[in-house]
């Protein structure tokens, strides 16, 4: 039987790397006619399913107030944190899941396996406000705050828009960052006011 040149295409899974064969002489014994044969080479990789266990919900207070302007209150730069705020929080799961507390910090935690975003392992309510909620209060008394403030505590995020104080002159803004890892994370900010975004230094690599 004659030799036969045939051009061969190769898909390669699972890599960035191609190699393309431009023509390759194969000596192989094919049967007539031509059009019924077939050539077979390799086998497609069976599909798998990976499940991924979702990041534990967890809820951040912003904890106590801070006074600004010193103890007089007309001080720049002088900020200091005064008080304690109280917490309360409200965790709806009978099943696997434990709540774990610490510092303004309220993490729904299991220990058995892979959860779907929408249902946890014992098949109630998935991760959002119905599993777990939180809040804060604080009331206060001095020369330059008093009464009572309160807000909610809100998930982690790496990307987050906020309204800020004025900063017209004799004024000022503290913003307070908080970072609940293990893993050191670095900042960068952009401030906008009504002519447009601001350029000043030190807004990014804050860490």
């Amino acid at each position: 039987m004659a030799a036969k040149s045939l051009i061969i295409r190769a898909v390669i899974s699972g890599s960035v790397v191609v190699s393309i064969i431009t023509a390759v002489t194969l000596s192989i014994a094919i049967p007539s006619p031509v059009e019924d044969a077939i050539l077979t080479i390799g086998k497609a990789p069976d599909a798998s399913e990976i499940l991924v266990k979702p990041r534990d919900l967890q809820l951040v207070c912003p904890g106590g107030l801070y006074r600004a302007g010193g103890t007089g209150g007309v001080t720049l730069g002088d900020f200091a944190q005064v008080g304690v705020a109280q917490y309360v929080s409200q965790f709806n799961s009978t099943g696997a899941l434990r709540l774990e507390t610490g510092s303004g910090v309220f993490t729904a935690v299991t220990n058995e396996g892979p959860l779907d975003s929408t249902e946890n392992a014992s098949g109630e309510g998935g991760q959002g406000s119905s599993l777990l909620n939180a809040s804060q209060f604080q009331s206060i008394r001095g020369t330059t705050l008093q009464g009572l403030a309160a807000t909610n505590c809100q998930l982690p995020s790496n990307d987050i828009w906020l309204v800020g104080g004025e900063t017209t002159t004799g004024r000022e803004a503290l913003l307070i960052l908080r970072n609940t890892t293990a893993v050191d994370s670095t900042v960068s900010l952009e401030i906008f006011s009504g002519a447009g975004q601001i350029d000043a230094p030190g807004l990014s690599g804050i860490s």
